[in-house]
């Protein structure tokens, strides 16, 4: 990972901290889940990288997968708190993700996702980091309490 990236993610990371703690929420301990795609032509966008749509995406529907594992409830995305896109992505680079959930309060759940892309020689290199704000939600699309479902 580039030292600016680290740095970047650092500083975000001890600023949510901080803003967390005013409004005590508890910090997350929750699994480290995977999605892995390969960019195909589909993918593309007109400069020839991966198209920025495409990768916010598989970020929704991987933050959804970690909030649902987290919370064992059905959620939607509420807030895209970040979204940082560090280097570019191209035809048949593997794109591995990786999201975690980090913190969370009554009703939801702050996921941090952070992408890489892989060469076929192996090379893995990060090429952005998302935070996105899930809220747990019933059957007629209304918050619950999470807080009874987490261990």
């Amino acid at each position: 990972m580039s030292k600016l990236f680290h740095d970047m993610q650092k500083e975000e990371m001890d600023r949510a901290k901080e803003q967390l703690s005013h409004i005590q929420k508890k910090v997350a301990d929750g699994n480290i889940l995977e999605q892995v795609h390969i960019v195909m032509a589909s993918d593309i966008n007109g400069m020839g990288r991966l198209f920025g749509g495409r990768i916010m995406e598989w970020i929704d529907v991987l933050s959804a997968v970690v909030a649902r594992d987290f919370t064992k409830q059905d959620v939607t995305t509420i807030k895209v708190e970040e979204l940082v896109f560090e280097k570019p992505a191209f035809i048949n680079d593997t794109i591995i993700m990786r999201g975690k959930a980090v913190s969370y309060g009554k009703t939801s759940v702050l996921v941090e996702i952070i992408s890489y892309a892989r060469k076929l020689t192996g090379e893995e290199f990060p090429i952005n980091c998302a935070r996105l704000k899930m809220v747990a939600v019933d059957s007629l699309g209304k918050a619950v309490n999470i807080r009874k479902f987490i261990s």
